[in-house]
Parts: structure tokens; sequence; C-alpha cells
């Protein structure tokens, strides 16, 4: 089993892919690469500047310090965003859960029972390369709802699906049984009734 899926008791725990945390990891370097470089300049030209242009100095200075903490601010931030971007498979339905420290908290949740189909695509190199793929869960339409739900960045699709397609018959199963049984008990039921 990849390393993205894990099992607790009945449920599972999908994390998406990496990919994700790369595009952060990339943003951040290129704002440390910014701020080494205007800190180099200040460095280098701090006494070349005549003593009238020295504010300008700490102007350099204060906007490096300032992008630096941005840059580690919202590295953290991506990276909390990145841990807590997970899908829950339980026995009766799918969460989706994005969340951050403050700035988001999205839980969504599909009945599997209403699952009705699940595609899945890949439209680039990369994509098919590093195995992440977006995947389409249609549902039945109830009231006010969308009968779509795309999942992006999605590692190993196939075991994705298979997880959800098992579940998804464990519970016709259990309804099956549950509804077939409870025919029979009404049938004896109303036999005593008569009798």
């Amino acid at each position: 089993m990849v390393h993205y899926i894990k099992k607790y008791e009945n449920n599972i725990i999908i994390r998406r892919h990496f990919i994700l945390l790369l595009s952060k990891i990339a943003k951040f370097i290129f704002f440390l690469l910014i701020t080494f470089f205007l800190y180099w300049i200040w460095v280098k030209y701090w006494n070349t500047i005549s003593s009238n242009l020295k504010s300008i100095n700490y102007l350099i200075f204060g906007f490096c310090f300032i992008l630096l903490n941005y840059a580690f601010l919202w590295f953290i931030i991506y990276i909390i965003e990145y841990l807590n971007k997970i899908i829950i498979i339980t026995n009766e339905e799918i969460i989706f859960i994005r969340s951050s420290l403050l700035l988001k908290d999205d839980v969504e949740v599909l009945d599997l029972y209403r699952v009705v189909g699940i595609d899945s695509f890949s439209h680039w190199l990369l994509a098919n390369i590093f195995n992440y793929w977006t995947v389409v869960i249609e549902q039945q339409q109830a009231e006010n709802t969308e009968n779509t739900k795309r999942v992006h960045f999605i590692p190993s699709p196939y075991e994705f699906i298979s997880l959800i397609k098992e579940k998804k018959q464990k519970i016709l199963e259990e309804r099956k049984n549950r509804y077939i049984v409870d025919k029979w008990l009404n049938k004896e039921d109303k036999l005593k009734n008569q009798l």
C-alpha cells in the first residue's frame, strides 16, 4: 500500500500528493533567494553610499526582514495546510477536509451509497511520472447539490478508486441483507397476526 494511504480500523485516510508541498517549498526558496540577494546588496554597498542615502540601506534591511518573516509564516501555513488536506473514507461516507490555521476550514461529506461513478484522468507528463491524478466522483443528484466532485492530486488513483468501490460494495450488501431480513420479519409478523 502506498504511504499516502493509511488504514485505521474501518477508516482509510488519504493524504494528497507531495507535489503540492514541493510547489510551496519552491516558492519559499524563491522568497529566501530574493531576501538574501537584497541583504547581499545591503552589506556590499553599505560603505559606498554617501551619508545622505544611508536611510535607503535601512529601508532595504527592513524590507528584507519583513520579506523573510512573510516567507517563513506562509511556509509554516502551507505545511499545515498540506498536512490537513486529507480524505477520510469511512464505512458510509467520504469526508474531504481542507484546513489551515485560521484561513480555511472546509469539510465536505459525500454519502458512499449515492456514489454512482468514479473516473480518473491525467493530462500532463509530470502527473503521469509522479503518479498523481484527478479523480471525479459522480453521485446521485440531491436537492441543491452538485452531482460531481473533482479531487485533484490523488496519489495512486487506481488504489483510491478500488477502496471506494470496496466500501460501496459492502454498503450495498449490508443494506440488501438488512432490507431482505426486515422484509422477511414483516411477513412473519403478518402471518402471526392472521393466526
